[in-house]
């Protein structure tokens, strides 16, 4: 008997989940301690939300900003192309954090060029 659930959030902070097989409506979702009824169908591999959201909100997956409900969406809904539009969080500078510092190749500089001269391999044109 398979008791693996049938949808996954994958960070604490999204507002939705991915059906990981076909859902169909009427299925009940067990959420936080909460139950709704998908009021539609969700393809597997596909988004819902767990929360009812207004038009302009956003949804996170992954714990950043991935889309913008461009209508009210129920809880539950499937996020499509038509309903989200893709969105991210702002871009912010990044402070590197460590310094690197550049080796000391001086040794090997002419390595390769004083190995091959005595052999007569390299030619010089001009």
């Amino acid at each position: 008997m398979n008791n693996q659930q049938p949808y996954i959030k994958i960070h604490p902070d999204d507002n939705v989940c991915v059906a990981l097989q076909n859902l169909m409506a009427g299925s009940t979702i067990l959420m936080n301690g909460t139950t709704f009824i998908l009021p539609e169908d969700v393809q597997a591999k596909h988004k819902f939300t767990i929360n009812d959201l207004i038009k302009g909100q956003t949804l996170k997956m992954y714990g950043i900003v991935v889309g913008t409900a461009e209508v009210d969406l129920p809880k539950g809904a499937a996020i499509t192309v038509h309903n989200v539009a893709h969105t991210t969080s702002p871009v912010t500078e990044r402070q590197p954090v460590s310094h690197w510092v550049k080796p000391d190749v001086s040794h090997w500089q002419n390595a390769y060029i004083q190995r091959l001269l005595p052999q007569r391999r390299i030619c010089w044109y001009g």
